[in-house]
């Protein structure tokens, strides 16, 4: 359960996101010395402050539903609300993250869902650890899995350094920016930038494109790999961004929202909040990860196995000491 899971969830992230993006359009006016910032160059430089942080944390509020299948039919499933506080300190040429997540209880009977309530991270700009951990009570958590592998997703130099959890929508726009328009505004002192999509068509047919250099065999109609079962539409309605910062271009909040029409009544959508803030004030506990991850790779560390009965195994129980 190692570099081939990691692939997988990344995988899995990116279908979340990529398959929703959209391109840019903005405009900047320059007259001699005096060159208006456009909205597009806000939104790069708001990153480009973000990614200079030695520390900050950011509370997301995440809700959305997607296709699933029962008895070879696909439904809708009902909405579901989670919630992430993840803190990230970039220390010695690594990045760590610790993120708490809280589920909707109506969730709590799955397993995978259960088995996350806590995700830690350690990551260069060419290798990655994860572990995934359960809640055991307010102070402890058992080990579900764990992962380390190549950071092979975005291996070309622009993806460098790019954090697949908080930063996946900047490759978006820079993977895509032709199908994005960019509005700026000021709203109680704060830069208030939207980004659009104006060729949902075109962006959705350039992403399929894209995903069959990769994949020849791959059909947009089969939302859920390897069943068969076709959707009979597959479109994207609805996509924006929006970008909330200071006058310096500090990021105080991004939103998202996105919306797919699956054909016979099927729409699911997905949207978010991510809040920064304790800019460089964040503390995350690099010394206890590390020992974490040691003993895993060692072995001395368990995570959740299956028995020949199929019944898992829980990891092994750890103190939640990553602050």
């Amino acid at each position: 359960m190692k570099t081939k899971k990691f692939k997988m969830m990344l995988s899995i992230l990116a279908v979340g996101m990529l398959m929703t993006g959209c391109g840019e359009k903005s405009g900047s006016s320059q007259s001699g010395d005096n060159k208006e910032t456009s909205a597009k160059e806000m939104v790069e430089q708001a990153y480009k402050n973000l990614k200079g942080y030695q520390s900050y944390q950011v509370d997301t509020v995440n809700k959305n539903n997607h296709l699933d299948i029962k008895d070879e039919k696909l439904f809708v499933t009902p909405a579901f609300t989670g919630e992430q506080q993840i803190k990230l300190k970039f220390k010695d040429g690594i990045y760590y993250h610790s993120i708490a997540s809280t589920h909707d209880q109506n969730n709590r009977d799955d397993m995978y869902t259960v088995a996350m309530d806590y995700e830690v991270l350690k990551r260069t700009d060419d290798e990655v650890s994860c572990t995934y951990l359960g809640k055991e009570n307010d102070k402890q958590a058992y080990l579900s899995g764990y992962s380390h592998g190549k950071y092979e997703e975005y291996s070309d130099d622009k993806y460098k350094g790019f954090d697949y959890i908080l930063f996946l929508d900047e490759q978006i726009l820079y993977r895509y920016e032709q199908f994005f328009d960019y509005n700026k505004d000021v709203v109680d002192d704060k830069i208030v930038v939207k980004v659009t999509c104006n060729d949902l068509k075109g962006f959705l047919e350039k992403d399929i494109q894209n995903i069959k250099e990769r994949k020849p065999d791959y059909d947009p109609l089969i939302p859920i790999s390897g069943t068969g079962v076709k959707r009979s539409k597959f479109e994207v309605v609805e996509y924006d961004f929006t970008y909330t910062m200071d006058k310096d271009y500090n990021l105080i909040e991004i939103k998202h929202n996105e919306k797919w029409d699956h054909g016979d009544g099927m729409i699911t959508f997905r949207s978010y909040e991510q809040s920064f803030k304790n800019i460089n004030e964040t503390t995350v506990n690099t010394e206890n990860i590390d020992a974490v991850f040691n003993d895993l790779e060692s072995g001395k560390l368990k995570t959740n196995s299956v028995d020949g009965n199929n019944k898992v195994i829980k990891g092994d129980v750890i103190d939640l000491n990553f602050d």
